[in-house]
């Protein structure tokens, strides 16, 4: 993806939300304000982690249980933690949205709640609507600064095709943007380029993430086809080298997929770790066919790219969880029947950082999401 202009999601940036609890009578069920729950950062993009500390909590009366329920009309349960002497930690991925908003949650021990706020940054892309499979994807890549849409503008191009320039340029902001020479011996990246970094960036790790049109490990072509597209055994390819080049991982039985191919081993690795089921196919039971050859879109490169940080962790922010994904289907504990704003809400926000604003300077294009592969 081209960096081809900068874009500011100005706003004010949460660095810590702290709240006293709320003191309401509820029509079934009489409730006192809890401790304070303190969430970090107070401002997040979807599939990001906010962390959550309790502190002066009277557990008495719920033996420490305490469950944090999602925002009003939703009663789902998203973080469940256990406090030891009215102390307690937990967290959870906030979920996607397809507007930015102040969301409240609420933080239960028995007879006691607590309420606290977070920010939800999304996406502006006038092309990718909510609701889409691919929409969730796009506002982390947006968030995280992998992508800043076409040239710096508010479409996204979800079916434009993906670029060896571009796709490096993700995997290279994904990791942090390591520092990395601009001149790396291929002589159509020129040094002033929007993605030289990101391309000897790639050449310099070990596993090479590229070794150039036609190179290999340790013997890397002169050549990179900066603005070649991209097929789906390419960039699998790529994450897998990103992460380490593992082995071990079962045939994921596609018929296209030869055993001799250079993108056996990374196809395998691929399903196992979730980031693709094969067009059509679902987790658990993949599709026959990879299609190895067919080209990769935007919307498809920041899908990959999503469940490949969600599988590696350690490489960038995750998806949503499983945990939270599975606490969407629980039923909030009997106790938390009332409806948030029932009575008098005290709110204190402690540490309100102003105009810190996220910058994202990215590019373009990327793969799918649930309900679809790649």
């Amino acid at each position: 993806m081209v960096r081809r202009g900068s874009r500011v999601l100005a706003g004010a940036v949460l660095a810590a939300l702290m709240v006293v609890g709320s003191a309401h009578v509820a029509s079934a069920q009489a409730y006192t304000g809890g401790g304070t729950v303190v969430a970090n950062p107070g401002a997040v993009a979807p599939g990001d982690t906010v962390n959550l500390t309790g502190t002066g909590w009277n557990v008495s009366g719920c033996d420490g249980n305490i469950s944090v329920v999602g925002p009003s009309p939703s009663t789902a349960v998203v973080a469940t933690a256990t406090a030891t002497a009215g102390a307690w930690t937990g967290s959870f991925v906030m979920s996607a949205s397809s507007n930015a908003a102040t969301r409240t949650y609420t933080a239960y021990c028995g007879t006691t709640e607590t309420t606290f706020q977070v920010v939800v940054l999304v996406n502006t892309f006038s092309d990718v609507p909510s609701g889409t499979w691919f929409t969730e994807s796009t506002e982390w890549a947006l968030a995280r600064g992998i992508t800043t849409g076409v040239g710096g503008t508010d479409r996204f191009e979800p079916s434009g095709l993906t670029t060896r320039a571009e796709a490096v340029t993700f995997m290279w902001r994904l990791a942090g943007e390591p520092p990395a020479a601009t001149s790396c011996g291929f002589t159509d990246v020129s040094s002033s380029a929007y993605y030289a970094q990101a391309v000897c960036w790639a050449v310099s790790q070990n596993p090479q993430i590229t070794t150039g049109v036609g190179g290999t490990q340790g013997n890397e072509s002169t050549t990179f086809a900066p603005n070649r597209i991209v097929n789906r055994s390419q960039y699998v390819t790529m994450m897998w080298r990103m992460a380490g080049a593992p082995t071990g991982a079962p045939s994921a039985g596609f018929a296209d997929v030869p055993i001799n191919a250079f993108y056996y081993t990374a196809v395998n690795w691929s399903v196992q770790e979730g980031i693709t089921t094969g067009p059509g196919g679902t987790p658990g039971n993949p599709s026959a066919l990879f299609l190895p050859l067919d080209n990769v879109t935007r919307a498809q490169a920041v899908t990959f790219l999503q469940r490949f940080a969600l599988a590696e962790g350690d490489l960038g922010p995750a998806s949503l969880s499983a945990a939270l994904v599975a606490g969407q289907a629980l039923t909030p504990p009997a106790s938390n029947a009332p409806a948030i704003g029932n009575g008098i809400a005290m709110l204190v926000v402690v540490a309100l950082g102003v105009g810190v604003g996220l910058q994202l300077l990215r590019p373009r294009r990327l793969h799918l999401r649930s309900g679809r592969d790649g």
